[in-house]
This record gives structure tokens, C-alpha cells and sequence, in this order.
């Protein structure tokens, strides 16, 4: 590992989960130092003082820094995430998320996968923070040793699991701030456009935690629904795909199994992202007829 590594986390409202991430990344070796940056996007509960205190227990010694930015003037992980990056020191930039942890390893694994390559993509463990009928619910999609593709075209690095170069980072113009879900995958269909040489370092883990209620789940679910479509159309020799009667049938076939809490939470995930795709579909169908 040959450069500083800086370490973006988006946060708002992340007061019971965020030391723990913190915790994990100061508690592991960072081979060429670095530090942690903190974009705070409006949190109303006590996230900024954790993050505060956090960065003066650190100490003086230079290795790691935390350093807290308030991004609140604009709402979404997006905005919070380029603002991080705008205040970081250094040319490897690398991605987590507020509710997750990190490996013991992940710090030295994302460095010396960037010192290979533009953009990196790591792999995300389920079993640490879920409940098993949570990852029975969708946790095989999620799981996988490499980097899943978007429809078979391109591969998607996770925001909650991501290293790049700055310079590629500014390059691109950072993440579209106009998604508020899926700014992940429309960065992914840029860098694939771009060229950009993508990698995934299996030993890059995060432990990710899944949405755990059925609200946050269809809520997350019908937003990456609109972010889907939204990035089809761009595609432009592959044309939006609409949710198929077939789509719509399994639901309705799968009613029976409600009782059951993670075909549940599969059915709510699965309705929130067909509702998704159908009210972005209704959308764009709308527009092009007005005008």
C-alpha cells in the first residue's frame, strides 16, 4: 500500500450505529495512515457529538484523523458523500456507510486494491448484524464474491463498500446528486462508460446491515425501483423494461406466505421495487405524451 487512504462516511441521524463504525476503522492497521471524514447531512439527534468525541479520544500522534463536515444545506447520502470527498487530503478515496462495520482488514484491503486499480468494489458479510430471517429475505443477492452487474451490462460498486481514485472521482463529477437512491449504480454506468478499470477485492469485507422493518425495506425497495428505470432509459440500446405481468403474478401467487416473516419482508421488497419500476414507467410515459 503506497498512498494515505481517506475514508468518506454520510451520515444523518446515524447515533446508534456510527461509533461502532468508527470503532472498527480505528482499531485496525492503517499501513500509510489516513484519515476518517464524517459528512454530516442534517442529523437531529446526537451523531455530530459522537463523531466529536470520537476524533479527540483519537489523540495527537497524526496517524488517523477524524474530521467532521456539516453538509446539511443539500438532503441525501449523494450530496453528503461528495462533500466528504471535496474535503479529503488524499488521492484514495474509499466509501462505508454510517450503520455498517467494517472488517479488521478492510482499511489495508481497500488501500492495496487501489494502489492496482481505479475503482474498487468489496464484499459484504451478512451474519454480524442481522437477524437470520432478515437475510433469508434477500441476503443471496447481496452475498456474492463479485461485483454484480446491472442487467448484464456493467458492474455496480456498492456505495457502502467502494474505493476510488479522486482524480477519477472529479473526473466523473462525483455522484449524481439528483438520485436519492442508487447513486451507486449510476457512478458504476459512468465509470463503465468511462473505461474506468474496475475491481473486485474479495477481501475488502463490510459487515452491511439490512433494513430490518418492512416500512424501511419498501421505502429502499420502491427507490431503487425509480433509480433502475431511470438508469435504463439511459441504456440506450437496451429500452426500459416495464414490471411484466409475470412480475405481478408472483406477488399475488406468494400471498400465502406472508405469515412467514421473510417471505414477508421478501414480498414487501420485491412489491416495493415493482412499484418502483411502474411509477417511474407511468412517469416518463406522461411526459413524453405532454410533449
Amino acid at each position: 500500500m503506497t498512498e494515505a487512504l481517506s475514508v468518506v462516511i454520510a451520515a444523518r441521524d446515524a447515533a446508534g450505529t456510527i461509533a461502532d463504525q468508527l470503532d472498527a476503522l480505528t482499531d485496525q492497521p492503517w499501513p500509510r495512515g489516513g484519515e476518517i471524514i464524517v459528512a454530516d447531512n442534517g442529523s437531529r439527534d446526537a451523531t455530530r457529538d459522537i463523531v466529536s468525541a470520537r476524533s479527540k479520544a483519537l489523540g495527537d500522534d497524526g496517524t488517523v484523523t477524524i474530521t467532521l463536515v456539516d453538509c446539511a444545506e443539500t438532503p441525501g447520502a449523494g450530496h453528503a458523500r461528495n462533500a466528504g470527498v471535496a474535503a479529503s487530503t488524499n488521492e484514495h478515496v474509499a466509501f462505508c456507510d454510517a450503520d455498517d462495520v467494517v472488517d479488521q482488514r478492510w482499511v489495508a484491503a481497500m488501500g492495496n486494491a487501489l494502489d492496482r486499480h481505479e475503482a474498487v468494489g468489496g464484499r459484504l458479510a451478512l451474519d454480524r448484524l442481522n437477524p437470520a430471517w432478515v437475510i433469508d429475505s434477500r441476503g443471496s443477492s447481496l452475498s456474492a464474491d463479485e461485483l454484480p452487474l446491472f442487467d448484464g451490462i456493467f458492474p455496480v460498486l456498492s456505495s457502502c463498500n467502494l474505493g476510488i481514485h479522486r482524480s477519477l472521482f472529479d473526473a466523473l463529477g462525483g455522484f449524481d446528486e439528483s438520485y436519492l437512491r442508487g447513486q451507486d449504480a449510476e457512478l458504476s454506468l459512468r465509470l463503465h462508460e468511462h473505461g474506468a478499470d474496475t475491481y473486485f477485492a474479495s477481501d475488502a469485507v463490510v459487515n452491511y446491515r439490512l433494513r430490518s422493518s418492512l416500512r424501511s425495506v419498501f421505502i429502499q425497495a420502491r427507490g431503487w425501483g425509480e433509480a433502475n428505470a431511470r438508469l435504463r432509459r439511459r441504456l440506450s440500446t437496451h429500452p426500459p423494461r416495464r414490471a411484466t405481468l409475470r412480475s405481478w403474478l408472483w406477488l399475488v401467487a406468494n400471498v400465502p406466505h406472508l405469515a412467514q416473516p421473510a417471505k414477508r419482508a421478501r414480498w414487501i421488497y420485491v412489491a416495493g421495487l415493482r412499484i418502483g419500476l411502474a411509477k417511474a414507467s407511468i412517469r416518463n410515459a406522461w411526459a413524453g405524451a405532454t410533449r
